[in-house]
């Protein structure tokens, strides 16, 4: 193994300096992609930084040195573009710019989980690919901070400089296997959902719900929504992730400590984060008091009728069982990993519903054709 070698990298920080790259991607139907972000660091996710890689040559492009990007995004729309966990990529920059690829879309991540490797993330693929280790620093830095340093151009070159060559190998072995065409269709789903997807609206009664708080007690809830209130404001106004101001758990156990210790003051509670001091604890501790003291809310109606709710009972759970065991001896037959094959809340779906039939499952479930046609003819004698 060796270790990345240095590259060259041209930084853009200009509309001027922006055309040169622009040429080199209209003078070739292939690109490599990634971007950075700053989800880590803001409240208000934005990106940072879009690393292309085109006919030998790598650009990293600044978002945030104030010029337009829509050149660049017109010329690459009908490229066939080459990225590695492209699903969040794709959501932000059709987020932040309504962009939407026209082209294919090659996903090495969705390839190398088709080919069973693991580990599948990048760096993984190209020690595999090239006997090469990346770096790993940069996974958790702000890259919305500038200056930026030169390891940082590198560490984000580094992300696109390898996938072109890489791409050819793996298909190679997908031919190989005939799983070119699954991969293409797993590469059509995730472009669609990423393109399509929208924040499911809450309403103000269910937004602070986080995971477990359905396992408080209703005087523990009262406090959780006021304190996940107040953390909302304080991660907005100072633009940070929720989980820097108060993580989720802390949230739980503080909210299930006040409700057993009704007579103690959150000062006394032993496990306060050390950013819970002075004015922030003394903020907390008259919301909790309002709180407390406060008419409880009458929860409002929904104005569309629930889900129908349908029992989950133990034979369910049996057939779910044999499903999955029917599911693994396939996916051990294909070197999968048998959630690659088909996920356990999918085939939930499945026993459910009773989804016996390959056009119940392509309109009711996330399986692509080629999964229905691996998983169906086994599945539904199951069904019953």
């Amino acid at each position: 193994m060796s270790i990345a070698e240095e590259l060259e990298y041209q930084v853009i920080e200009s509309a001027e300096s922006l055309q040169g790259c622009i040429a080199v991607i209209e003078q070739t139907s292939v690109v490599a992609l990634d971007t950075e972000a700053d989800s880590l660091h803001h409240y208000y996710p934005k990106v940072c930084l879009i690393q292309i890689s085109a006919n030998g040559l790598n650009f990293i492009i600044d978002p945030l040195a104030g010029f337009g990007l829509t050149p660049l995004l017109d010329a690459l729309r009908t490229k066939r573009l080459l990225l590695h966990g492209a699903d969040y990529d794709l959501r932000m920059l059709r987020a932040s710019y309504d962009f939407a690829p026209e082209g294919e879309v090659f996903d090495t991540m969705l390839a190398a989980q088709l080919l069973g490797y693991e580990p599948f993330g990048l760096g993984a693929l190209v020690e595999r690919h090239f006997a090469v280790v990346l770096p790993k620093d940069g996974q958790k830095w702000d890259w919305s901070r500038r200056p930026l340093e030169p390891r940082q151009f590198a560490y984000a070159a580094n992300d696109t400089r390898y996938l072109e060559e890489m791409v050819g190998m793996i298909e190679a072995e997908l031919t190989k296997l005939g799983r070119l065409e699954w991969h293409r269709e797993n590469c059509q789903r995730m472009v669609h959902a990423a393109l399509t997807a929208t924040p499911k609206e809450k309403s103000a009664d269910e937004v602070w719900r986080i995971k477990g708080s359905n396992r408080l007690p209703k005087d523990a809830q009262v406090f959780l929504r006021a304190l996940w209130e107040w953390r909302e404001g304080q991660a907005q106004s100072a633009d940070l992730p929720p989980f820097k101001v108060l993580n989720n758990q802390f949230l739980l156990d503080i909210c299930t400590w006040l409700v057993e210790n009704p007579e103690r003051t959150l000062e006394e509670y032993d496990k306060l984060p050390r950013n819970v001091r002075g004015k922030r604890l003394s903020d907390l501790q008259q919301i909790l008091t309002i709180a407390l003291n406060a008419p409880r809310p009458v929860r409002q109606e929904r104005s569309e009728p629930r889900r129908k709710i349908i029992p989950w009972t133990p034979e369910d759970e049996q057939t779910l069982a044999e499903l999955q065991k029917a599911r693994d001896v396939i996916a051990t037959e294909l070197n999968l990993t048998p959630s690659v094959l088909a996920p356990r809340s999918v085939m939930q779906d499945v026993v459910r519903e009773r989804l016996r039939s390959k056009l119940e499952l392509a309109e009711k479930t996330r399986l692509t054709h080629w999964q229905i046609d691996l998983l169906e003819p086994v599945w539904t004698p199951l069904l019953g």
